[in-house]
């Protein structure tokens, strides 16, 4: 388990020392307008063999629209914030190793760069990856690294993987076989990106997933949330600083959204024409 996600459930790790942790879908609104037209009217246009063959093709075109944007993108600029501060961060991509699929649905990219600002320190890069040895029983992916810190936690460092998801992170955090956190989502897993700062700090932000009301207290309300830790350098190696590590993150889709609405625009004018050419036919 990551490092601080059972902070606040009586221990910073699972009693196993693991690392696992995990994420929520980013793009929460845009899969609820899929649902939504498939469900709704666009559903309707099933009804016959001449707007299947249609409404098929132009899915195809929003598909092409909706998801080229990211999956494409070398560049994602996310947003993100919380008690130890805030920023944003322009993350390089580019495809990831095949030994970092976990889900062959929720395959990630690597994030090879990042510059950005971080309490008004710059971001300067991503921690290297060292590819350390998963704890026993856990398989994670090939990505996985640990930040050396000796004494911190029951595995020494906190953990990363600089793996970004653009259709959500997957489940990760088995051990031995069985799933021991439930969550998962975001645009980030349970390692999540380290950032290197001009200042000497590291931030780590990673994804504690699509979380149930009441798991992190009695007063927590559940939902999508990210964690961060700033990590400073010490005269004697490193030191995570003090803070809550709840963080809110976010990406910007103007990109996304703009030719995705233009896309469905499309497709209703589409079935507008259809449906008046079928009503001339019948006339």
């Amino acid at each position: 388990m990551h490092e601080g996600a059972f902070a606040f459930r009586g221990g910073n790790d699972l009693p196993d020392g693991g690392v696992c942790r995990a994420g929520m879908l980013s793009n929460m609104p845009f899969e609820r307008l899929v649902r939504s037209i498939l469900n709704g009217e666009v559903g309707t246009m099933l009804a016959t063999p001449f707007t299947k063959a249609g409404f098929l093709m132009v899915l195809a075109m929003l598909a092409m629209f909706a998801f080229a944007p990211i999956a494409d993108a070398s560049v994602v600029r996310i947003h993100f914030s919380g008690a130890a501060g805030s920023g944003y961060a322009d993350l390089s991509l580019q495809p990831a190793g095949i030994n970092d699929v976990v889900d062959p649905a929720k395959v990630p990219m690597a994030v090879t760069d990042a510059s950005g600002i971080f309490n008004g320190a710059a971001i300067t890069g991503v921690q290297a990856l060292n590819h350390a040895p998963p704890p026993p029983g856990e398989v994670l992916p090939d990505s996985y690294s640990l930040f050396s810190i000796p004494g911190y936690g029951d595995h020494n460092g906190v953990s990363y993987d600089n793996l970004f998801y653009p259709g959500g992170s997957p489940l990760i955090c088995f051990v031995d076989g069985t799933l021991v956190y439930p969550f998962s989502g975001g645009f980030l897993d349970l390692m999540g990106v380290m950032f290197m700062l001009d200042n000497g700090d590291f931030v780590d932000l990673w994804s504690f997933g699509v979380t149930a009301p009441g798991f992190f207290g009695p007063f927590w309300p559940g939902g999508l949330a990210y964690g961060m830790k700033v990590i400073q350098p010490t005269e004697n190696g490193y030191e995570v600083l003090p803070y809550a590590p709840f963080a809110t993150a976010t990406v910007p889709e103007p990109g996304l959204f703009w030719p995705f609405a233009i896309a469905v625009l499309g497709l209703f004018a589409w079935r507008r024409s259809a449906e008046t050419r079928a009503m001339r036919k019948i006339h």
